[in-house]
C-alpha cells in the first residue's frame, strides 16, 4: 500500500472528506517489485515524510482496487499460522541445585535441564523486519534468518548459562545480539566467510547487565534495543570487507572464556534443532509476572457484578518476586 489503511467504526461520521489521489506515492513500491527493495528505500522514506502532513481523506481509487484484490481468508489463515510458529520464547534455567535433589523424571528436573531464559524474538525481529524494508529479502530468506537467529541465540545461551547470569550478564544482551546478527546475515544470503566475520564483529560489542532488570530500573528494554542495534551495525562492516580473527570464540581471551568459566561447547552443536523445543509465552509480560498472574486469575472473586482480586502476597526476595494484587476492576 502506498499509504493509509482501513478505518472501521460502528459510529456514523457526518463529515465529508476529500478523495485521495495516490499515484504519485507509488514509485517506491514499483521499484521494489522491479529492481529490489533497496533501490526504492529513499523514496519510501520521502513518502513517509509526506504522510506526516497528510490530512484525513477518503481512500483513493488505487488503494481501493489493491485492497479489493486481497484474499482476506487466506491472509487470516497465514497470519494465524505464522503466529503459531513465530510467537515463541524460552524460559529459565537458573536452578542447577534442583538437579541435585530431584529425580531425573520429575517435572522440576526436566524444566531445569532443558529450559533457557532468553526473549529470543525481541532483538531478532527488531532487526529483521526493518532489514526486509531496506534490503531485497524474500519470504524464504526471512524465515531462514528467523530460524538461524533463534538457533544461535539459544545455543549460545545453553553453552554459557548459568555462569553467564552468575557473572551478572543479561542473556538477551549477550546471546540475543549474536542471534540477531546471524539472522540478518542468513537473510542477506551471506557466504560462510561473511558469516564468520559477522560473528566476529558482533561478539566484540555484546553487552548487557542483569542488574538492569532489578529494583525500579527501566533499562531492560535498552538491553534488547542495544542488542538489535549492535547486530545491525555489524552488517555494513562485513559488506564493506572487514575481516575478523579466525576463532573469535575459543582460547583464553575468546568470547566463551570471557563470559563463562564453565561453558559447554557441546551445546553449540547439539542436535536436534532447539527451536523445536520451545515454550509459548502465555502473557505479554516478563516471565516473572506469569505465576502471579495465574494466581490472581485463580483467586478472582465476583461480587455484585464487579470483579475483585483477593490480595495475594508473595515471598520476600528479589524485587520481581515482591508482588501483590489489590486492584478492583469493573
Amino acid at each position: 500500500m502506498p499509504d493509509g489503511a482501513y478505518l472501521y467504526t460502528d459510529k456514523y461520521l457526518d463529515e465529508n472528506f476529500e478523495k485521495d489521489i495516490s499515484y504519485e506515492r507509488m514509485s517506491h513500491l514499483l521499484k521494489r517489485i522491479d529492481i529490489g527493495a533497496q533501490a526504492g528505500y529513499n523514496e519510501f522514506k520521502n513518502n513517509n515524510d509526506l504522510l506526516k502532513i497528510q490530512s484525513i481523506m477518503l481512500m483513493s481509487n488505487i488503494k481501493e482496487k489493491i485492497l479489493r484484490s486481497i484474499d482476506y481468508e487466506f491472509v487470516k489463515y497465514k497470519r494465524k499460522n505464522n503466529y503459531k510458529v513465530l510467537n515463541k520464547i524460552f524460559i529459565a534455567k537458573y536452578w542447577e541445585n534442583v538437579l541435585n535433589y530431584c529425580k531425573t523424571d520429575s517435572v522440576e528436573y526436566i524444566l531445569t535441564e532443558n529450559l533457557i531464559s532468553i526473549p529470543t524474538g525481541a532483538p531478532i525481529f527488531s532487526v529483521l523486519i526493518p532489514a526486509v524494508q531496506k534490503f531485497d529479502i524474500n519470504g524464504t530468506q526471512f524465515k531462514k534468518g528467523v530460524i538461524t537467529g533463534y538457533e544461535c541465540a539459544i545455543r549460545f545461551a545453553r553453552a554459557l548459562q548459568p555462569a553467564l547470569i552468575n557473572k551478572g550478564f543479561h542473556a538477551t544482551g549477550i546471546c540475543g545480539t549474536i542471534g540477531a546478527a546471524m539472522a540478518v546475515g542468513i537473510a542477506l544470503n551471506f557466504s560462510k566467510k561473511q558469516l564468520k566475520d559477522t560473528l566476529s564483529a558482533v561478539v566484540t560489542c555484546t553487552a548487557g547487565l542483569f542488574k538492569m532488570l532489578m529494583d525500579k530500573s527501566e533499562f531492560k528494554p535498552y538491553n534488547v534495543g542495544n542488542a538489535a542495534q549492535n547486530a545491525i551495525n555489524s552488517v555494513p562492516l562485513v559488506k564493506s570487507g572487514f575481516e575478523g580473527p579466525n576463532d573469535v570464540l575459543g582460547g583464553e581471551k575468546g568470547f566463551l572464556s570471557i563470559y563463562s568459566d564453565k561453558y559447554k561447547t557441546n551445546d553449540l552443536l547439539s542436535p536436534p534443532p532447539l527451536i523445536l523445543s520451545i515454550y509459548i509465552k502465555p502473557y505479554a509480560v516478563c516471565r516473572h509476572c506469569h505465576a502471579p498472574i495465574e494466581a490472581a486469575i485463580v483467586e478472582i472473586i465476583t461480587i455484585d457484578g464487579g470483579v475483585y482480586y483477593e490480595r495475594i502476597d508473595f515471598p520476600k526476595g528479589e524485587p520481581e518476586n515482591q508482588m501483590s494484587f489489590t486492584d478492583r476492576c469493573r
